[in-house]
């Protein structure tokens, strides 16, 4: 049986090395790291993001959540949730309900943080 540090260095191998440059491939390798660590939220939400970014919406709002069961106070799922529903169905009233659930278990300075990084993040990228 792998251990969670085994599975991680896996993912990080895997995932974030391929995933990073093109998504050719990479869903098959999120797949063996899950079959790993099947209980990996980040490992399920990155999946989520994935399917998200390759426009498999209704793949994306499975794994995302799937990752917020995981783990319900982590922000990044919701957010990543949030913007599902705003590329999927330009819904905003959808994408605030994600959020105000985020904030009903998460703090909402906490998740206001890691919604400003991950667009300080994208900023530097772009």
């Amino acid at each position: 049986m792998a251990g969670g540090s085994n599975a991680q260095a896996v993912m990080c191998w895997y995932c974030t090395g391929k995933a990073n440059r093109t998504y050719d491939g990479s869903e098959t390798d999120y797949y063996k790291c899950e079959a790993l660590d099947p209980r990996s939220h980040s490992l399920v939400r990155n999946l989520g993001q994935t399917y998200l970014y390759m426009r498999r919406y209704a793949e994306a709002e499975r794994y995302l959540d799937r990752a917020i069961s995981l783990a319900p106070d982590i922000p990044l799922s919701y957010i990543y949730k949030a913007q599902l529903y705003l590329s999927w169905l330009g819904s905003i009233e959808r994408a605030e309900q994600v959020l105000e659930n985020a904030a009903g278990r998460i703090e909402r300075e906490v998740l206001e943080r890691e919604m400003w990084a991950l667009g300080a993040v994208r900023r530097i990228g772009s």
